[in-house]
């Protein structure tokens, strides 16, 4: 896998999106960038000039839920990997999260080394299909 794959990390909660941009560049795999907003998150990810390989979703946005925004980035034709990342771990919750067009759903508190083994995974499966763009 080539070295620094952009990541859109979208928590609202500063500490934990601050961590999570720190364990992902520590290796020089990934570079992270950052949005605590879905309508900041949403400019960024339709922007023409950023390109995001993944991304990294919270559910509870202090503007609307990250499953909306799911949902929203579906319709528009993105089609790269979305994890779900989120202290809600109810059945409900991860059934509605995987049918809003995530790829993955991880229930904090969480491992990162998980975390990274799974962002990579889906990483994989998405180079490998037909909606890859390189």
């Amino acid at each position: 896998m080539s070295g620094e794959r952009p990541i859109l990390v979208v928590d609202d909660d500063d500490t934990l999106r601050a961590m999570l941009l720190e364990q992902l560049t520590v290796d020089g795999e990934f570079v992270a960038h950052e949005s605590a907003t879905a309508r900041d998150a949403e400019a960024r990810i339709t922007s023409s000039a950023e390109r995001y390989d993944a991304i990294i979703l919270d559910i509870g946005l202090p503007d609307g839920d990250g499953r909306d925004l799911c949902v929203r980035l579906r319709q528009l034709g993105i089609k790269v990997p979305i994890i779900i990342l989120t202290g809600s771990d109810e059945e409900a919750d991860v059934v509605r999260g995987l049918d809003s067009g995530a790829n993955d759903y991880i229930a904090k508190p969480f491992r990162m080394a998980e975390l990274l083994a799974r962002l990579r995974a889906q990483l994989r499966i998405f180079e490998n299909s037909e909606d890859a763009v390189f």
